[in-house]
């Protein structure tokens, strides 16, 4: 059975992966549960259950506190039982993983043929971190504590580099340039041009050409 957890923001699920880190493990870690610790699971599980079908105005908020005990057991559980070195190792794996997939939806939501949907922000970590299924926060700790970067700081450094190549290896004008890379006005991508280059779009573009 799959529950969705609703009814308002924990800030307990925007820290989940850091806190609970065993759940970013691709492949499972098998370790036993004591028949004791099996009871304790089994009764939160039938607390959740029973809170998810109730009609009470507030069982989200329960079902949120039920969830985190169970999970914290489990991470009491897997750090007992899972070698430390074998499951950084795995946690390792996942951030780089994550690194992998979040530069390269990065590179597709630029490509020519690419089609956004409407809204979608592909300059902006939430867009990313959305498609990724994951809080925005911790997107830009894997990706800050693999790289040194922020995530933003890897999504402006491919924009400029795309930007650049347009001003110099194609005759479109700023305007296309500026709405190609999806920015909502070329007054936007100038700004934007200028605070990482010190130069504006037309000035790069001269004084590269000559």
């Amino acid at each position: 059975m799959t529950y969705k957890l609703t009814g308002g923001e924990n800030i307990h699920f925007e820290r989940l992966l850091e806190d609970y880190p065993f759940l970013k493990i691709d492949k499972s870690i098998p370790f036993e549960i004591p028949q004791e610790s099996l009871q304790k699971v089994l009764l939160i599980y039938k607390q959740i259950e029973k809170e998810y079908h109730s009609e009470n105005e507030d069982q989200f908020e329960f079902i949120n506190s039920y969830v985190l005990h169970l999970l914290n057991l489990v991470k009491r559980l897997f750090n007992k039982q899972v070698d430390k070195g074998t499951a950084e190792k795995q946690i390792r794996t996942a951030d780089l993983k994550l690194l992998s997939r979040f530069e390269e939806l990065i590179k597709t939501a630029f490509y020519p043929d690419t089609i956004l949907e409407t809204f979608a922000n592909p300059h902006s970590t939430s867009y990313y971190a959305q498609v990724l299924s994951i809080h925005p926060n911790h997107l830009n700790a894997v990706i800050k504590g693999i790289t040194g970067k922020t995530a933003l700081n890897r999504i402006h450094n491919h924009i400029l580099k795309l930007a650049k190549a347009e001003l110099l290896q194609t005759d479109k004008s700023i305007k296309e340039v500026a709405y190609s890379l999806h920015f909502e006005s070329p007054n936007n991508f100038s700004s934007f041009f200028k605070k990482n280059t010190g130069e504006t779009p037309g000035g790069y573009r001269s004084s590269n050409t000559k």
